[in-house]
């Protein structure tokens, strides 16, 4: 295992606390040897919140209503940090293997500034820009549902290599929430890269990148954000928002089908738009379907949740020969929320693994009398903040996928992890070396079973650009293996079909039964 000595380079002694971050946690790192902090005394660079409105409807609402703040762009001054501060000059003194560059500068490239690994930066936009100041202002005026960022290696073996790629997602209602999920979402990327080419080496971490081709970067105009158009936008979307939730009873209800058609095109994009609608009692929501055929009877389990409490629960309906259901019982309750009930089946007996994110666990349950009869058997993982873990066996391995979130202020819908381990039901799970093997919010989080047909696997999978849970994505697997993980998507889904329909984020079948659900009202 090798240890790097890694360079610094900062704008000025107090910066941003998402950076000062990534310098904590790249010195407590056990790969690095060794760490100089190189200060450009930059005053013109000076880090000032007043490139957002501070006042804003959004930050009050969370902040006083929610108990919710920010502080991403708040400063902290790099001499709190047990580090020695130099000044350019020394940069010739000292001994690095990589050069990091959080400045906003581009950095010359000679002798002084050679290094192994090259000079690596954060890029933000479609246009690579280096700068964090206005980050996502654009996108959220445009209602993008994402924004591209990542680690660009400059001066690495000649080239200009993408060493890490993400859309990280937008909240279309909330500027600072964007903000937040972005720059501490990325305050993990530079740590993670610097683990890879530690264990896995030179190759591994290039292998597969693109390389940045822009010759000269395009600079985008860094002017404040418009206090008076952001407050409209703002208020606009929260109104909307609103207005559907609670004037509307906007909730999420079931969808079922009955077909005998197994063809590959119709498992590859599946008709959800003639579906058949379940909805649940006002007040309540219905969600995460899922479908266990035992003794050619057909039960669908799901989360049920109480707009009262907002704490989602695992119930089951049963469809009667008629094609008409039981009524909703609910199997397993926590005062936390659970929700996404994934069940298989090991050795004759069936097993759940619930979402229990808010309880920073990965849990394992066990039927002891199907279908209603539940019983805990273990934390499969704990304190990490894991939704929609799901299960599947392939070439004699079990292979776990789960969206896992780096940061509590993140989004947590961005970062596919998978790991592998000879048995469901054991202690010695191993993360896959590529992870998070997709970081993308429009198409990482799961959605239901992967299945097969034809021989080929596919993953469901969430768009959660925007909003959470805005369409529904089928992704066929290419490779799955404990070297590599590739996919491409061939269906995408927004429910476009009705205006009426604004979420879709979950799709399973087993025999001719096939279920999903909807955001409508």
């Amino acid at each position: 295992m090798q240890a790097f000595n890694i360079t610094i380079i900062i704008d000025h002694k107090r910066i941003e606390i998402w950076k000062y971050s990534i310098i904590e946690n790249i010195k407590s790192s056990p790969y690095v040897e060794g760490v100089n902090i190189i200060n450009l005394n930059d005053e013109c660079k000076k880090w000032t919140n007043a490139v957002y409105p501070q006042s804003t409807l959004p930050r009050l609402l969370k902040r006083k209503v929610l108990g919710m703040d920010y502080h991403a762009l708040h400063d902290m001054n790099v001499d709190n940090i047990d580090n020695t501060v130099l000044s350019l000059f020394d940069i010739k003194h000292v001994k690095h293997d990589m050069i990091i560059n959080l400045s906003t500068s581009k950095v010359e490239t000679n002798n002084a500034f050679s290094a192994k690994y090259g000079i690596w930066r954060f890029f933000f936009g479609e246009n690579n820009n280096r700068s964090s100041q206005n980050v996502g202002k654009y996108e959220y005026m445009q209602k993008q549902g994402y924004i591209r960022t990542g680690i660009i290696a400059e001066k690495f073996k000649q080239k200009s290599f993408i060493l890490h790629e993400k859309k990280s997602g937008m909240d279309h209602v909330s500027l600072r929430s964007s903000i937040e999920n972005i720059l501490w979402g990325c305050s993990l990327f530079i740590p993670m890269l610097i683990e890879r080419l530690a264990l896995h080496g030179e190759a591994h971490l290039t292998a597969d990148k693109s390389i940045n081709l822009l010759k000269k970067e395009k600079i985008i105009n860094e002017n404040k954000v418009k206090s008076i158009p952001y407050y409209l936008t703002s208020i606009k979307r929260y109104t909307r928002q609103a207005v559907f939730r609670y004037a509307f009873d906007t909730r999420w209800m079931l969808l079922f089908s009955h077909s005998e058609d197994h063809s590959k095109e119709h498992l590859k994009t599946p008709p959800i738009h003639t579906y058949n609608r379940l909805s649940p009692p006002r007040g309540m929501f219905w969600a995460d379907p899922f479908v266990v055929i035992k003794d050619n009877e057909s039960y669908i389990f799901f989360e049920e949740l109480s707009y009262k409490d907002w704490k989602g629960y695992i119930s089951y309906i049963k469809m009667n020969a008629d094609k008409s259901f039981t009524k909703p019982k609910k199997i397993l309750q926590k005062d936390y929320h659970l929700s996404y009930p994934f069940i298989f089946q090991y050795e004759d007996a069936y097993y759940m693994i619930p979402e229990s994110a808010e309880n920073r666990t990965i849990e394992l349950y066990k039927c002891n009398a199907f279908p209603e009869k539940w019983e805990f058997q273990k934390n499969i993982m704990q304190d990490v903040r894991a939704c929609d873990t799901t299960l599947i066996e392939h070439n004699g391995l079990w292979w776990m996928f789960s969206v896992i979130c780096g940061h509590d202020k993140c989004m947590n819908t961005e970062d596919l992890h998978i790991f592998y381990s000879d048995n469901p039901l054991g202690n010695n799970w191993t993360a896959h070396k590529n992870n998070p093997v997709v970081s993308d919010a429009t198409n990482a989080r799961p959605a239901g079973k992967i299945f097969s047909n034809n021989g080929k696997l596919y993953r469901p999978s969430q768009s959660c650009a925007a909003i959470y849970g805005k369409g529904l994505n089928i992704n066929e697997i290419i490779e799955l293996s404990t070297e590599n993980y590739k996919e491409k998507k061939i269906h995408e889904d927004t429910a476009e079909w009705s205006s009426r329909v604004s979420g879709l984020h979950t799709y399973n079948h087993e025999g001719n039964l096939s279920v999903s659900d909807i955001f409508a009202y």
